[in-house]
């Protein structure tokens, strides 16, 4: 494989998204699973954004395997590490993934021969992906329940590592700005500035929002759920996970419910769920609907920018772009005023 194309200039805080992907040898991965986890079998590559992520698939049973990027931030790691263990705790009931230790009870280790990466596994969760499937309004009031009863869970939840500058956190939503100038489509150019400019409006309301650590990324490849696509049956990857305000949380999920048959049905009965579950107060439902367009903005601008540096994933990258342009389109319409309304209906 080629060496990744060099990124566009870069937006403020980047992060370690402005960095090219980083491959792992599977030879060195499966040596390093033996010695330290006593975890023999198949490896097969899952899909990542940042981290090399693999299935491993034993006599005895399944798990995922994780190497970190070499510019992921080490509290960041831990943050991740730390998560799991304290969801564990709070609520065992959650569907979220187990950390597998090592043979010394270590809950993850450094990557050798890379210094800065670090290997974690973590128990592997059944049922398919909420992308496989076209959500609904069960799927929606379930996703709100699972959501809220992680936020309450995370309420307790501190780690220095949840302070990172994250280029997905909603917070940082205008420091896309320059990235505009590689859309030329007009109306899609329009859309963008228009979502971005609702976003702006919010802001000073926005920031005194309640806040703690949220997930800030369940999109239908970190949802798993049943057969029958009705209820949830696991939460994956907290690599994105922030403190900020709880609303952003809500948005995150709820924009990926804009390719439901009943998009507005499906990101009400969500809402409600959640609300029902952990109030959402008066201003935070009223701002709901522009910063799930603010979420669809900041997919098409982040994508597109980091599909164009890293060519070699951008099939991955680019997965949610179609969904973004169409919520983006939906909430720029009647729809934006109706969602508001019916969202208002649950204010306190």
């Amino acid at each position: 494989m080629g060496a990744s194309a060099a990124p566009s200039p870069a937006p403020v805080a980047a992060g370690v998204l402005g960095a090219p992907a980083a491959p792992v040898s599977t030879e060195v991965l499966a040596r390093v699973l033996e010695n330290a986890y006593g975890l023999e079998g198949r490896l097969s590559p899952l899909g990542g954004e940042r981290d090399s992520n693999f299935r491993l698939s034993t006599g005895g049973g399944d798990y995922v395997v994780k190497v970190t990027h070499p510019d992921e931030p080490p509290a960041a790691i831990e943050a991740q590490t730390a998560v799991l263990a304290h969801l564990a705790a709070t609520d065992p009931t959650l569907p979220v993934q187990r950390i597998v230790p090592t043979r010394d009870g270590r809950t993850h280790l450094p990557f050798d021969p890379e210094a800065r990466r670090f290997l974690r596994v973590v128990e592997h969760r059944p049922g398919r992906l909420a992308r496989e499937h076209v959500a609904t309004p069960m799927l929606g009031a379930a996703l709100g329940d699972i959501a809220a009863r992680i936020a309450i869970a995370l309420a307790a939840f501190d780690h220095p590592g949840v302070e990172q500058a994250l280029l997905w956190d909603i917070t940082h939503a205008q420091q896309l700005r320059p990235l505009l100038e590689q859309h030329t489509d007009p109306p899609l150019r329009a859309r963008l500035e228009r979502a971005l400019a609702r976003h702006a409006g919010w802001e000073a309301d926005y920031a005194t929002r309640p806040r703690q650590a949220i997930h800030n990324d369940l999109n239908p490849s970190n949802v798993l759920v049943d057969e029958a696509g009705h209820g949830v049956t696991g939460i994956l990857d907290f690599g994105d996970m922030v403190h900020a305000p709880v609303v952003a949380d809500v948005a995150v999920a709820t924009a990926y419910l804009t390719d439901a048959r009943d998009p507005l049905a499906t990101i009400e009965a969500f809402v409600r769920a959640y609300h029902h579950a952990r109030p959402l107060d008066r201003r935070s439902l009223a701002m709901l609907p522009d910063l799930i367009a603010t979420r669809h903005a900041m997919t098409v601008l982040i994508t597109a920018w980091r599909a164009k540096a890293q060519p070699e994933n951008a099939a991955y990258i680019l997965r949610n772009q179609p969904t973004a342009r169409r919520g983006l389109e939906l909430l720029d319409g009647p729809a934006r005023l109706t969602l508001t309304e019916r969202l208002a209906e649950l204010a306190p």
